[in-house]
């Protein structure tokens, strides 16, 4: 749920930078996407890119694609997955 959510943000507010970037170290991405390998994967694929914060050294993700048909390609994806995983 949280990385849909992350990806819904983005394409509704596409121009904010704030919803483009992700910090690694924030704890709830560590729990719900960080330790997940094929998560990351799944981001990557999509356009995100490590990156490090230049000022605190943290590390990040960074969508630098912007293509709004990839996007929409991850939400669907993600929300076709999450119906046939569900308990």
């Amino acid at each position: 749920d949280t990385l849909l959510s992350m990806l819904r943000q983005i394409q509704h507010d596409r121009t904010n930078p704030k919803w483009r970037r992700i910090k690694l170290s924030n704890k709830r991405v560590r729990r719900a996407i960080g330790r997940h390998p094929l998560a990351l994967e799944f981001l990557a694929a999509i356009g995100f890119e490590h990156e490090a914060d230049t000022a605190s050294g943290e590390a990040a993700l960074c969508l630098k694609r912007d293509d709004p048909g990839l996007l929409w390609l991850g939400c669907s994806t993600l929300e076709e997955w999450r119906q046939y995983h569900r308990p």
